[in-house]
């Protein structure tokens, strides 16, 4: 997000969101080598900074790291967004995502993880951290004593363990950890109850699901007042005259808009006929004229006849 930021390309969403920061990241991840010559050929010291930053292995670490997690948080996340949720659904979709990322605290991912950091500096030219050889050699004077520490040579941990223990490990607990806080179970059976109150809804007047909202906020509900009230709106769905008349009174104002549509599309026609108006337009619309005072005078002169014609008739 910095790097977005220096150069004032910043999503349009906050920073703070999963999925803004998904798309910083894949951003990144998929530009890093032209990001990198670019930031090279830079003498600014905030380019120096970002370049020294982002050639780091462990900068590489997280970013992937980063990728691999919120990928599964992302639907979710545009799911919750959506304007047909189902908010019964979105806790099982929660619990299926916690599921898969705790999947993902195992040996066997970090490792496949960190390979493909080594990948991916390797293509890019960032070394590897050192990793210390050296052994910590056993105190002489300790010999002799028995002590409860390590103070004598302990083998140090690779790179990659030490990644896993400060870095991923962490980082995934805390991400399954906050979901686990904002979609408690208390919470699921809320969403439920407040679910089975939408009409739109498969679980509509669930009593089931409306027993945990009725709990929580202590109102007595009682089995038969839901069954009447399932009884009572299926009897509404019914077609009865009273609709066939509502939906005649809601199509007038429909008919009137269609109307005036026309109009306004006949005026816009002659606004672009008088605007693209040229010689050779105007040329036809002279003729147009003479032709038409060439018809007033045939018809004065079919008057006159049969006004003669007329007065022949009544003499005889």
């Amino acid at each position: 997000v910095l790097i977005f930021h220096c150069f004032t390309c910043k999503p349009s969403i906050s920073k703070t969101h999963w999925s803004s920061q998904l798309w910083s990241v894949n951003a990144i991840l998929e530009n890093l080598p032209a990001v990198l010559q670019y930031l090279s050929g830079i003498n600014n010291s905030m380019a120096v900074g970002l370049h020294a930053k982002l050639s780091r292995f462990s900068t590489v670490y997280l970013l992937l790291m980063f990728k691999t997690f919120l990928s599964f948080t992302e639907n979710l996340h545009k799911y919750l967004q959506s304007e047909t949720i189902d908010l019964a659904k979105a806790a099982e979709y929660k619990r299926a995502v916690c599921d898969t990322l705790k999947q993902m605290r195992t040996d066997e991912k970090a490792t496949m993880l960190y390979d493909t950091v080594r990948t991916i500096c390797a293509a890019n030219q960032i070394p590897e951290p050192c990793i210390a050889t050296r052994q910590r050699q056993k105190q002489k004077r300790m010999e002799v004593y028995v002590v409860d520490s390590s103070c004598g040579a302990v083998s140090d941990l690779s790179d990659a363990e030490k990644l896993k223990r400060n870095l991923f490990l962490p980082c995934l607990d805390k991400m399954v950890s906050k979901m686990e806080q904002h979609f408690s179970s208390h919470n699921g059976q809320i969403l439920r109850g407040v679910q089975a109150c939408n009409p739109g809804s498969d679980s509509f007047l669930c009593e089931e699901h409306l027993r945990g909202l009725a709990d929580h906020y202590i109102v007595g509900l009682k089995s038969e007042e839901v069954l009447v009230a399932k009884n009572y709106l299926a009897h509404k769905k019914e077609s009865l005259p009273i609709k066939d008349i509502q939906c005649i009174s809601l199509t007038i104002p429909v008919n009137s808009c269609h109307c005036e549509r026309s109009f306004s599309v006949l005026r816009r026609l002659h606004t672009f006929l008088r605007y693209t108006m040229g010689q050779e337009k105007l040329h036809h619309l002279a003729v147009l004229s003479v032709e038409r005072e060439e018809l007033c005078k045939l018809s004065q002169i079919l008057s006159s006849f049969i006004s003669i014609y007329t007065d022949c008739l009544k003499t005889c």
